[in-house]
């Protein structure tokens, strides 16, 4: 009896005791807060993508990114450094905004709907005219339009990546889901972020690609596991050099079409021609900003971009002379009509033509 009771009463200590610490708070006086796996991720992935405006941020206090610079704080001040996205030139957008607007407003409406989405994120994002049904609408087109990359070419190599990055995704949703869903939710919310809120209309692909790779490297060592008579590292390293050749040759599809229209040699021959004129000279030419900018930087000269539609306009209105005059422009280039202003004309071989190692070294690439 004694042995019982000497018993019973041990159990008893032990389970109070036990009940006493179960439900005790923990004593730690110097813990910090767990910080929770969510907050680690959005830490993580704004400290990645913020990482490369970080020189915009200290230089010039925003991201140099006509997109990203838009809803940033006092975003709308910022319309003036990025406006010959929509409008032609600087005269139409400081002296004839209101009347462009009516007109691309309604040359827009009267285009077929594949064509009106084009006109619409310059729309949305330059203020002509808002919505939130509107937005929607653009956004789920843009979203529409990220299905055909997965199977161009000049996206991901073409279809022939697909045999492996499918059953590579399938093998992760097997195998490690919480992985697998953490790719898919990224990759679902880059694009969000892209089409409905940056507005982006270009294939942005490249944001994800690293995950399309990674699900083509599952697939390959899957599939690479599944046979028996070779070593797996051997069929491993042969079907990756088969995905590299195809890549490369996407690679040099890409190049040769974007080499085949350079305008690089008629640039030069344009600059080292205006280089020839008096330091004070300003030269109107009808061209894109890209290359106006160009020009300016090879020539040391300034450029002053007036299109062939705006200046069909001043002459109607007779006053061409008096805003040539206003920009000081004293010479002109690559007009069909008349000028005020004297014009210059560029000879073919003005510019140097590349060396033989040059064309060769292209052709190579090409």
């Amino acid at each position: 009896l004694k042995k019982r009771f000497c018993h019973k009463k041990q159990n008893a200590i032990h389970g109070t005791a036990i009940k006493h610490t179960s439900f005790a708070p923990a004593a730690a006086p110097n813990s910090r807060p767990e910080v929770s796996k969510a907050t680690q991720i959005d830490f993580f992935c704004s400290t990645v993508y913020a990482a490369p405006y970080v020189g915009d941020l200290s230089s010039v206090g925003y991201p140099v990114n006509q997109n990203l610079a838009r809803i940033w704080p006092g975003g709308q001040q910022l319309a003036n450094a990025t406006y010959l996205h929509l409008y032609p030139d600087p005269y139409t957008y400081t002296h004839a905004r209101e009347e462009f607007d009516a007109l691309f407003l309604e040359a827009a409406m009267q285009k077929p709907f594949a064509d009106r989405m084009i006109d619409e994120k310059v729309i949305l994002s330059y203020g002509l005219d808002s919505g939130i049904l509107r937005r929607l609408r653009l956004g789920f087109w843009l979203l529409a339009k990220d299905v055909f990359p997965l199977v161009q070419r000049q996206s991901v190599g073409g279809i022939f990546l697909l045999l492996f990055a499918i059953p590579g995704a399938c093998v992760l949703w097997k195998t490690q889901r919480k992985h697998a869903l953490w790719l898919a939710g990224l990759t679902v919310s880059i694009f969000a972020c892209v089409r409905f809120v940056m507005l982006y209309e270009r294939d942005h692909f490249m944001n994800v690609a690293w995950v399309f790779a990674l699900l083509c490297g599952v697939g390959i060592l899957h599939i690479a596991s599944l046979q028996k008579q070779f070593s797996k590292t051997v069929v491993v390293t042969v079907i990756t050099l088969v995905c590299a050749v195809q890549l490369l040759q996407a690679n040099r599809y890409e190049l040769a079409s974007k080499y085949a229209r350079s305008n690089v040699g008629s640039l030069r021959a344009i600059a080292e021609q205006v280089r020839l004129l008096p330091e004070d000279a300003v030269l109107a030419v009808d061209a894109h900003p890209q290359d106006v900018r160009s020009l300016a930087l090879l020539s040391n000269r300034t450029i002053a971009l007036f299109r062939s539609s705006t200046v069909d306009t001043l002459r109607d209105q007779n006053i061409l002379t008096s805003v040539f005059a206003d920009y000081g422009v004293t010479h002109a280039y690559g007009y069909a009509s008349s000028m005020p202003v004297e014009v210059i004309t560029v000879s073919e071989h003005t510019s140097r033509p590349p060396s033989s190692f040059l064309r060769r070294l292209v052709h190579i690439i090409r």
